[in-house]
């Protein structure tokens, strides 16, 4: 630290310099600093002399989501070569966090992450919250506009739960507890059959469900035998103009309707009998919008 204290963890990198500024990509000569921190980066292909960028990245749980910081400095390596390179760089910051429902329940088992306050998506997550709904996020870089966020695994896909407000820390301290508001989810129940009435059993098939807002929310899943589909935490709570099912064939997308549809949190919302039928491309489109 600027200090004189140890920095840990913290990534260090060496890269080739070039016109464009610091590496896009994360480079691959990389490693983390130790608790007194030191470092050692053992690059293992050279051939000919290279000049390398050095520099450092703020790594939290689950990796990083700001860019990367141009080099602190330049050294000539030769194969064979070690070099010293000492720096010093402003402490991190730390963020605990605690995540609950409108009425004040605490969210267990939701991943928690950052990611900057300029972004509405992406980031980088790891963990999970406690019994009090509560992570705290160590290695944040200081001066920067953060938001902290919660993802759950639902199926195969990651669904962002909530964030907090944007929040800012300075270098080695540990802010306040950062609260982040997360929306519950509710399931749906329903039955496919075709226009005979006949199940659509042991088929994929996906809904969607249009808020008044605009907002879509997807669910993928496979009928049972009786075409009954059951998804636990499928949507966010609200209500929804549409809620469209549907499953694609050889011929192209057959699909029904239900109209004006509640979810609660916490309950499986019973969509009763769907009947499937063909539609134009125009029907799907005018599927996924807002009325």
């Amino acid at each position: 630290r600027t200090t004189g204290k140890p920095v840990c963890p913290v990534a260090v990198w060496a890269a080739p310099p070039t016109p464009e500024g610091p590496p896009q990509g994360f480079p691959k000569n990389v490693c983390s600093t130790r608790v007194d921190g030191t470092y050692e980066i053992a690059i293992t292909d050279i051939e000919r002399p290279v000049r390398f960028g050095v520099g450092y990245h703020y790594m939290t749980e689950g990796g990083s989501a700001w860019r990367m910081t141009a080099p602190m400095t330049e050294i000539d390596l030769k194969p064979g070569e070690r070099k010293e390179c000492n720096f010093s760089i402003d402490a991190p910051f730390t963020a605990p966090l605690r995540f609950t429902y409108a009425d004040g329940r605490p969210v267990q088992g939701v991943m928690p992450g950052i990611r900057t306050a300029d972004r509405e998506r992406g980031g980088c997550a790891a963990g999970e919250t406690d019994a009090e709904g509560r992570a705290v996020k160590h290695g944040l870089p200081s001066g920067l506009e953060l938001v902290a966020f919660a993802l759950v695994m639902r199926g195969n896909r990651y669904v962002d739960l909530g964030a907090s407000d944007p929040f800012v820390g300075n270098p080695g301290e540990e802010i306040d507890e950062v609260p982040v508001l997360c929306r519950g989810l509710g399931g749906i129940v329903t039955r496919l059959v075709d226009s005979q009435g006949k199940p659509l059993a042991n088929v994929e098939c996906g809904y969607v469900a249009v808020s008044e807002e605009g907002g879509t929310g997807i669910v993928e899943g496979v009928t049972d035998a009786d075409g009954v589909l059951l998804v636990e935490d499928a949507l966010f709570e609200g209500h929804y103009q549409r809620f469209g099912a549907g499953i694609q064939t050889e011929e192209g997308i057959s699909a029904g309707v239900v109209d004006n549809v509640e979810i609660e949190a916490g309950r499986v919302t019973d969509l009763g009998t769907i009947t499937v039928a063909p539609l134009t491309e125009e029907q799907a489109q005018a599927l996924m919008s807002p009325n």
